[in-house]
């Protein structure tokens, strides 16, 4: 099946796969998953092999491919993908990033010199963290409105208050743990609001992880591994060292830039998906499994629930908006690399200071 969307990509859904295959050259996206699909190359198609069938895939077409669960690629076909740098984010079948297979980072010495020195200019980097949670809380705030728009929600209203009076203290944060706690109080807030935009089927009370008890909360936690995945992605081509964050403090195995940078991106896309997926029917609760994990419920989607999630999130990741810094009009995923070049240049002194994405 084909639909065709207003960003003019293709979405082409076929059992356990999902393809998006955008009219720009490299810009399309594949999903495998489950067990048993092998995935081998010949001349300049990629071919997919599973209990479902099989699947040719141009290579010129694909810009990334997730491979959740167990797929085998054979060797040949990594080649051809590192060749023509499309990136395989290996995850588990909950959606937890294990890895990613890319070509080798730019090299870049004098870059992260200069990204190490911001990283101990306590002010400039302080900065730059009340900038993201700034864009953050201001992002937030707009998918709220969107929906009030919509109908009159008082407790809507009344969150979007106090949400605005912690923004206006994110300047004044004196240090990060201050700057986090105004964070904290925002997302409190945020989340009593969002509790209830979402259809009260789904019974969601707040946003709750490791691992996500409901629904709900496992498609935000979905969609932000997704997200964590590419944006990881966006700020290696850059050169710059992903696990040197500024609002998140550098931690073993942990990419703390990326996480940085997605903070402006959570709302406008992890959350706009989720909710869009339980307020429209896209997804029902029949789409959803759950299992008892030591102790604690868990809950994943089903085959049929992950096709229909992935169309919503490359769906929104195509979807273009003005991009004020370059003033180009761009999708959602090519933000992402934007930004992550946007940050480079900030930290080797070409423009003053970050400018996060800010949604209204």
């Amino acid at each position: 099946m084909y639909v065709r969307y207003p960003t003019h990509s293709r979405v082409h859904i076929h059992e356990d796969r999902v393809r998006v295959d955008a009219n720009t050259a490299g810009d399309g996206s594949l999903y495998l998953h489950g067990y048993g699909n092998k995935v081998t190359v010949s001349g300049s198609r990629l071919h997919v092999d599973g209990e479902t069938g099989h699947t040719e895939v141009p290579l010129d077409r694909l810009g990334r491919i997730f491979l959740f669960g167990q797929s085998s690629v054979t060797s040949p076909a990594f080649d051809a993908l590192l060749a023509r740098r499309v990136d395989v984010h290996h995850l588990t079948v909950g959606g937890r990033l294990k890895g990613v297979t890319t070509a080798p980072d730019p090299v870049r010495p004098l870059l992260r010199r200069e990204q190490y020195r911001r990283f101990d200019d306590r002010d400039w980097s302080l900065d730059l963290a009340r900038g993201v949670v700034s864009a953050k809380i201001t992002n937030q705030r707009a998918l709220l409105l969107r929906y009030r728009r919509r109908g009159f929600l008082p407790w809507v209203t009344a969150e979007l208050g106090a949400m605005r009076v912690v923004r206006r203290q994110v300047p004044n944060a004196n240090d990060l743990d201050q700057l986090m706690g105004f964070e904290g109080a925002a997302a409190r807030s945020y989340w009593r609001a969002f509790a209830g935009l979402v259809d009260p089927l789904w019974n969601f009370g707040g946003r709750h992880r490791q691992p996500p008890p409901d629904p709900v909360n496992s498609l935000l936690s979905f969609a932000y591994s997704l997200m964590s995945a590419e944006v990881e992605t966006a700020v290696r081509a850059t050169g710059l060292d992903v696990g040197y964050g500024f609002l998140h403090a550098p931690q073993d195995g942990r990419p703390s830039l990326a996480l940085d940078l997605m903070e402006e991106f959570r709302p406008v896309v992890g959350d706009a998906v989720a909710l869009t997926c339980v307020n429209t029917g896209r997804l029902q609760p029949g789409h959803f499994l759950f299992s008892d994990t030591g102790g604690h419920t868990s809950v994943h989607l089903t085959a049929e629930g992950r096709r229909r999630f992935f169309t919503e999130y490359e769906r929104r990741m195509t979807t273009e908006f003005r991009h004020r810094a370059s003033g180009r009009v761009v999708t959602y995923r090519e933000a992402l690399f934007l930004q992550a070049a946007h940050l480079a240049r900030v930290v080797v002194g070409d423009f003053p200071r970050y400018e996060p994405v800010t949604w209204s």
